[in-house]
């Protein structure tokens, strides 16, 4: 490191009239050493790859076929003044030599004076480069590049990871890695658009001035698309073993494409492994904050699709930091003092002027779920939090709280094309809709249950018709959700759904067996009622899961056997309909009923091991030198999400 102390930064930006500003730090990675649009001998271009026929040298966009749509080569070119007006991404600076770490603008004052001039002699060091990429004086952005520190063996890009994972599809008929791609492509980035479509296929394909081809993701991709592919499905948890060993090495060398590996594990189905899922939310919600992704980008001189992909992504991770907190009952990682992204909107749709009325419907489901996670916000702060818990509000107070909340998703349902409303009208008649709007239904419809649930819980004590009028409306919010899973098809059911759905589900039975039972002995109507939904949406869950193996089903009727086992004292007339739910699961049972210690050791609850899915390969302690350069030995232990 030279000797003199030099600050770097953007040359269209100034901290005011008494500092001057040098170059800014070279924004080509070829001048740090490692290239960007470059690859290695070992990390080849997927194009040939996914696509043998193709040769090697030369590739038209418009014969791919697979996840790649017929479009317009000219699309993917750019002309040299394009290139010139548009600023460089933050997130393909530097190489795999540096990285670019968000830095408030209080912490930024303590490495430099802007009393003094800091364009220092020549001759001195420089120890300090960073860029502030925001237009807005008042609200500075400042990213420092700093060297990364990668102890032990050297990244592999997720290339182990991505091979690991092609062998143990490798005797799957057709090209797994271009048949994921498309499932994510159909089904997932349309109603949570965290990837941009448009750049992936520009990475695989190789071409000129794209990013180096994404392995670790690719390998996320394989293990996310189970759900879609029904061939790999057996494989599930192997392909999350492997997978996950492609996002440890991503966090060594955080970027946004770190987050979408992360995302991906996020939102990936069956979602067994709680624990885990919420200690990788927490890890990248604290690598989101070292990218500045909690920031508004709008005004940032960024690339469009990169201010648009940050906003997409901030949300997302928002999405599950407050859904999860509800479901859960565990704390946010995220407070809205602490962030200032907008919600996202149709300008935001990567796919802009091309986007289908289906594409535009969905990305409207992803909008109203960002709209739905700020009220999540408000219910969490009046009843979830330590503080709300700990010193409750009056039960006036909180029932003025939930009849607001309650008027703030009418309003919400209200706004929203008439496709993804609830009550739309002759329901039974559509056929399959596009991806994501069965999700989002059930996900609103899930809240207005806790919202019911939460104000049968505030009424104690109240008079009988009281009682009944709270009973009714939750019976009838029951209702809603038992119907639209009623005319829920086969083809919705291959859609994309949030990994929380089957929570929604056995809440709805969970607080139906609740009417039932605190109805009884003065409103046998409204017990006949709540018992009747319970059978009618169980029954459906069991036919969906026995005809289409539909894993929101089979991870709703654990739960819900679970609730129908602690409910038959109360309840007799529920204990035929837990004997089926049991059947449908292959739960062996014999002689008399199953104690629920029994049920929850039946479905692998007992004996859980949190840490299970932790690599016990600790190679990373010893340098590349000392390993030779080899991987490290995988453990198969590692859980999927």
């Amino acid at each position: 490191m030279a000797d003199a102390l030099t600050l770097t930064a953007d040359e269209t930006t100034g901290f005011g009239p008494n500092v001057t500003m040098a170059p800014e730090w070279p924004l080509s990675s070829q001048a740090e050493g490692s290239s960007a649009n470059a690859s290695s001998s070992t990390d080849m271009p997927l194009g040939p790859m996914l696509y043998p026929t193709l040769p090697d040298t030369t590739v038209d966009i418009s014969t791919i076929t697979g996840f790649v749509d017929p479009v317009d080569p000219g699309r993917h070119e750019a002309t040299d003044e394009a290139v010139r007006s548009t600023p460089p991404s933050l997130d393909l600076e530097g190489g795999d030599d540096q990285e670019s770490h968000f830095l408030g603008s209080a912490a930024f004052l303590g490495l430099a004076l802007p009393e003094r001039d800091v364009a220092l002699n020549p001759s001195e060091s420089a120890i300090l480069s960073f860029r502030q990429v925001s237009s807005n004086p008042r609200l500075p952005a400042y990213f420092v590049r700093q060297p990364s520190l990668l102890y032990g063996r050297p990244p592999n890009t997720g290339r182990s990871a991505y091979d690991t994972v092609c062998a143990d599809c490798a005797g799957i008929e057709g090209d797994i890695t271009s048949r994921s791609l498309d499932a994510l492509r159909r089904f997932t980035l349309p109603a949570l658009p965290f990837i941009n479509g448009d750049r992936l296929e520009r990475a695989c394909l190789g071409l000129q001035g794209s990013e180096p081809v994404p392995y670790g993701l690719l390998a996320v991709i394989i293990a996310h698309a189970t759900p879609y592919l029904p061939e790999i499905r057996p494989l599930h948890k192997k392909l999350w073993s492997s997978a996950l060993l492609g996002l440890e090495d991503e966090y060594r060398l955080p970027r946004l494409r770190t987050l979408q590996l992360a995302l991906l594990a996020l939102s990936a189905r069956p979602s067994e492994n709680i624990g885990q899922s919420d200690i990788g939310l927490a890890r990248a919600i604290g690598t989101a904050h070292l990218l500045g992704m909690h920031m508004d980008p709008s005004g940032w001189r960024l690339p469009a699709y990169e201010r648009s992909l940050r906003k997409r992504m901030w949300w997302n991770l928002m999405i599950h930091d407050k859904w999860r907190a509800l479901l859960f009952g565990r704390p946010s990682n995220i407070h809205s003092n602490n962030c200032n992204v907008p919600l996202p909107t149709l300008e935001d749709c990567e796919l802009g002027d091309r986007s289908s009325p289906a594409d535009q419907l969905s990305f409207e489901t992803f909008e109203a779920t960002c709209k739905l996670t700020v009220i999540i916000d408000r219910i969490l702060l009046g009843f979830y939090t330590v503080e709300a818990l700990s010193k409750p509000l009056g039960p006036l107070q909180l029932i003025g709280l939930l009849e607001s909340v309650q008027g703030e998703m009418r309003s919400l349902e209200g706004g929203l094309s008439p496709t993804l409303r609830l009550n739309m009208p002759n329901q039974s008649l559509l056929s399959t809709l596009p991806t994501g709007i069965r999700s989002w239904q059930l996900s609103f419809s899930g809240v207005k249950i806790l919202l019911s649930r939460l104000l049968l819980d505030v009424v104690t004590g109240c008079s009988p018709i009281q009682l009944f009028t709270v009973l009714e409306a939750a019976l009838n919010v029951c209702r809603e959700l038992v119907d639209m899973v009623t005319h829920i098809t086969p083809g919705d059911r291959a859609m994309f759904w949030m990994p929380y759905s089957s929570h929604h589900l056995s809440n709805c039975v969970s607080l139906l067996l609740r009417i039932a039972i605190r109805g009884r002995p003065e409103f046998c109507d409204l017990v006949a009622a709540a018992v009747e939904s319970t059978i009618t949406l169980t029954q459906n869950l069991i036919r969906a899961y026995e005809d289409q193996h539909w894993d929101v089903a089979g991870a709703g009727l654990k739960r819900i056997a679970s609730l129908l086992l602690m409910a038959d004292q109360d309840l007799p007339e529920t204990k035929g309909l837990y004997q089926s739910v049991i059947r449908a699961l292959g739960f062996v049972q014999s002689g008399t009923s199953m104690s629920a210690d029994d049920l929850l050791a039946s479905i692998g609850l007992d004996d859980f091991d949190p840490f299970a899915w932790i690599n016990n390969d600790w190679s990373w302690l010893v340098t590349g030198d000392e390993q030779g350069g080899q991987d490290a030995p995988q453990d198969s232990s590692r859980q999927a999400p």
